[in-house]
Formats: structure tokens, C-alpha cells, sequence
């Protein structure tokens, strides 16, 4: 019987699982709910080379329509509206690794991920929990950019539901 460490290693996050493909190109990731896509948001897409947005849809959040009204579809609609050169891509989990792994596939190495001061260190501690269970050929290396906190989700999703436009 597996450990639960060699259960992980093994099948749950297997970063044999997949294979690099050498294309050179890289790419700035930014994830988040985008409930909706807002002024802040738009701000730091702007900063971004090669973005990537990914849209994190768990089943739980997705349940929670007060605070996630809008759909991937029309989600991707209103960031192509403002940044019609971004990569939108849908996450069932926050879990970077994972993300990584998927633009891996593509050939595209994430070299900097850009976030809040508030998610960082948990950013860094998923890599760095990653890291240690795999070779250093697959170990991920990214920069992280701090965003300016812009404005709340909320106060727009608030200031939509009121018919508030100037806000």
C-alpha cells in the first residue's frame, strides 16, 4: 500500500505526466474569480507579457451566484473585450502547479505571476510544496509581481445591481 506522500507523488501530481515541449515562448499568469473583470484587473492584464488569465471555477464558488454571477463564456467575452490578445483559461482549483503543468503541455513556461500582497505567500507555498516532491528538470521557478489593490469586485458587482454606472 502507498503512503499518502507516495500516493501524490505518484498519481495526483505526476509531473512525468506530461511533456515539455521547447517553444521558448513564456508567459505571465494571473488567476482569480474576475466577478467581474473590473478597472484593477484590467490594469494588471495590461502589465502583463504574453497573459495568460485564468478564471478559477471551483464547484463550490461556482455555486455562490451573490458572489459569481457571471459565467466562463461571458466572463471570456469581457476580458477579450479589453485585452483581445489574452489567453482566458478555466481552473477548477487556485492549485498553480496544476496551472503550470497545463501551460507546460503547451509549450509555455509561466515565468511570473502576478498577484495581490494578500495571495502571494500562498502562492509561494504551493510551488515551494511542489518543488520539493519533484526533480529539478520539473520544478517550477517563477517571479511574483505584487498588484496594486485598484478597486473591490464587489463594490462593482454592488454598483451593477444598482444601475450605478458612473461608479
Amino acid at each position: 500500500m502507498k503512503t499518502f506522500k507516495e500516493y501524490l507523488i505518484s498519481e495526483a501530481l505526476n509531473p512525468d505526466d506530461y511533456e515539455v515541449k521547447q517553444t521558448g515562448k513564456t508567459a505571465s499568469l494571473f488567476l482569480g474569480r474576475l466577478q467581474p473583470i473590473h478597472n484593477g484587473h484590467d490594469a494588471i492584464i495590461k502589465m502583463m507579457v504574453n497573459p495568460i488569465v485564468v478564471l478559477v471555477k471551483g464547484a463550490k464558488s461556482s455555486q455562490d451566484k451573490e458572489r459569481n454571477p457571471l459565467d466562463q463564456k461571458y466572463q471570456t467575452k469581457l476580458i477579450k473585450l479589453l485585452n483581445p490578445k489574452v489567453d482566458v483559461v478555466k481552473a477548477p482549483t487556485g492549485y498553480i502547479p496544476d496551472m503550470i503543468t497545463v501551460q507546460r503541455k503547451k509549450g509555455i513556461e509561466v515565468t511570473t505571476i502576478l498577484a495581490g500582497g494578500d495571495r502571494i505567500k500562498g502562492y509561494q507555498g504551493m510551488i515551494a510544496g511542489y518543488n520539493k516532491q519533484v526533480p529539478d528538470e520539473k520544478k517550477i521557478n517563477v517571479k511574483f509581481i505584487e498588484t496594486p489593490r485598484v478597486t473591490s469586485a464587489t463594490d462593482v458587482r454592488n454598483a451593477i445591481r444598482s444601475d450605478d454606472l458612473d461608479t
